[in-house]
């Protein structure tokens, strides 16, 4: 078939196309490494929401999840990435808001919960004994202190840090910078560990079929740097626009699962509950991603325990505006995996006005 004869002769960053017998050749690709797994989709963890997706987060998934501040948004992200590592899959977090060093230590703490839930809660690792035990471990030690002197102070934190390492491998964390990290680091991201899994592959022959799989946490899309498009800096719902479309692009040119965060307009977060519609974006927001996941504060529980409601609001998948009520440990950054059906009477899709008569699962 016809292609231009140099990438000069098509615009920068514009693949040339493809023709059906090319295409079939990519596919048969993606055969030939003997995984099926590659083609089934990887879990969340939360069963409700894996069965409305099909299964669960599948290759070339755009996937938003939004919600006002401090819902537990970038906690639910985190309990994903571990529940996609145990799948064997590479989880790359890239985070724009919190550190290396301090998501590392909301995963152990999230991780503790599960020692907890078989052994009772003052084998939880907050921040508040990990904190004391820091405090503790360096008046003994002083420069000489290494990670098992804290751990060892905590009660059940061999045992937590234990689980930890068997995701050694299996998560990447970065510390994304509003001023550097754009959406062509984050291809960089995605092409190193593609190298990595390919390397991984070629080296150990005992997981030839493991480790072929990846999926790409963003938090949060309004922070991506954008360089000047045409000398013009990007602002506002323009810039969050252009990361958009280019996280949307990369899930489907490398094949891969890609969940980002994204924040609530500020003029929506004093109304309390907010919808996709209200995500800080123009109306790309409701059309780029396949996939939307609200979180909003529901009503406590009579034993004190926190819900906070999950909506899915779109969801090309299968059925969408399908509401469950989760409970939120804060402590230890957890929700519950079983949460409880909102019926559609109490459903707050209800208060929700359509984009247009046929919504927006287009």
């Amino acid at each position: 078939m016809p292609k231009p004869k140099t990438l000069a002769s098509l615009p920068l960053g514009s693949p040339p196309p493809n023709d059906l017998e090319e295409a079939s050749l990519l596919l048969a690709e993606e055969l030939q490494t003997g995984d099926p797994s590659v083609f089934e989709p990887l879990k969340t963890g939360f069963a409700d929401l894996d069965e409305a997706l099909g299964g669960g987060l599948h290759l070339e998934d755009f996937i938003i999840l939004g919600g006002p501040q401090n819902v537990g948004k970038t906690a639910l992200m985190l309990q994903w990435a571990i529940t996609c590592a145990r799948q064997d899959a590479l989880a790359i977090v890239l985070c724009y808001e919190h550190s290396v060093v301090l998501l590392i230590q909301r995963l152990l703490c999230m991780i503790s919960e599960e020692i907890a839930v078989k052994r009772g809660k003052d084998y939880r690792i907050t921040f508040v004994k990990l904190r004391q035990a820091y405090r503790e471990a360096l008046l003994e030690k002083g420069t000489e202190t290494k990670i098992t002197d804290v751990i060892e102070r905590l009660k059940g934190g061999r045992a937590a840090w234990q689980l930890l390492t068997e995701l050694w491998r299996n998560i990447w964390l970065v510390h994304g910078s509003g001023n550097h990290t754009d959406v062509e680091a984050i291809e960089g991201y995605i092409k190193m560990a593609k190298e990595y899994l390919d390397e991984k592959v070629s080296l150990d022959d005992d997981q030839l079929v493991r480790g072929k799989r990846k999926v790409l946490f963003v938090d949060y899309t309004q922070i991506v740097h954008v360089r000047p498009q045409h000398g013009t800096w990007l602002r506002g719902e323009d810039k969050t626009d252009f990361v958009l479309v280019g996280l949307n692009g990369l899930s489907k040119k490398h094949r891969l699962p890609i969940v980002a965060i994204s924040a609530a307009a500020n003029e929506r977060l004093r109304t309390g509950r907010v919808h996709l519609e209200d995500m800080e974006a123009s109306s790309l927001m409701q059309y780029e991603p396949g996939t939307a996941i609200i979180l909003n504060r529901d009503n406590t529980r009579e034993d004190g325990a926190r819900q906070v409601r999950f909506s899915l609001e779109k969801n090309r998948m299968g059925p969408s505006e399908l509401e469950w009520s989760h409970v939120y440990k804060g402590e230890v950054f957890t929700f519950e995996p079983n949460g409880t059906v909102v019926s559609q009477k109490d459903s707050w899709q209800n208060e929700r006005t359509p984009l247009s008569e046929d919504g927006v699962n287009g």
